[in-house]
């Protein structure tokens, strides 16, 4: 069984972004609507132990306009670099860092990896793998939904391998990104994991 996580939303508002916990975890989660960074195109999960933070995840929605990004709230936004974040979403952004050959670099992707690098972000998606197949004749497969964490999160080993997949998603034309978090408390040699499944 699943729980659904939306932003604060009005009844004529639409939603850019959602996430789905496991209802095993229910009391570990707190979705943080008054967070500065969230909005309806982005989403701020807390996972708890007892009252401190264990892992931060932010789900984005890079809702494109005609020209240039919307990207601003997070190329202004300083992250906390104690607690262990994961930046994931549709970043609708092209990069030498993880796009696929043949495609044009975002005119926004240097500002925005600059940013990560400040901030100890790296790219977690399984190098190569599409996350976007398009609905039209003529698509190219592309790589847009990401999962980014920053360098505490990776030192403390809470988040598994990324998997992608087109079958979990819903019917979506953008891929799933699936992974486990293996809770910083768990007294076994190997955790037993918890699901997380994003659908942007």
């Amino acid at each position: 069984m699943w729980d659904l996580h939306t932003p604060r939303y009005a009844p004529t508002d639409t939603c850019k972004v959602i996430a789905y916990t496991r209802k095993s975890i229910a009391s570990a989660i707190c979705n943080v609507t008054s967070h500065p960074a969230a909005s309806l195109n982005t989403l701020v999960l807390d996972v708890l132990d007892n009252t401190s933070i264990t892992l931060r995840i932010v789900n984005i929605y890079h809702a494109r306009p005609t020209t240039g990004h919307n990207l601003h709230h997070i190329l202004r936004h300083e992250p906390d670099d104690t607690i262990p974040t994961a930046l994931i979403g549709d970043f609708n952004t092209h990069s030498p860092m993880w796009s696929l050959p043949g495609h044009t670099p975002s005119s926004w992707a240097t500002a925005f990896t600059d940013w990560m690098g400040v901030h100890g972000f790296q790219c977690q998606n399984p190098s190569g793998v599409p996350t976007w197949v398009g609905s039209q004749e003529g698509n190219h497969l592309s790589i847009l939904d990401l999962v980014l964490t920053n360098d505490i999160a990776r030192y403390s080993a809470q988040l598994g391998d990324v998997t992608v997949s087109l079958a979990d998603s819903l019917g979506s034309d953008h891929a799933a990104l699936i992974f486990e978090i293996y809770p910083l408390d768990s007294i076994a040699i190997i955790p037993p994991p918890s699901s997380f499944q994003l659908q942007s």
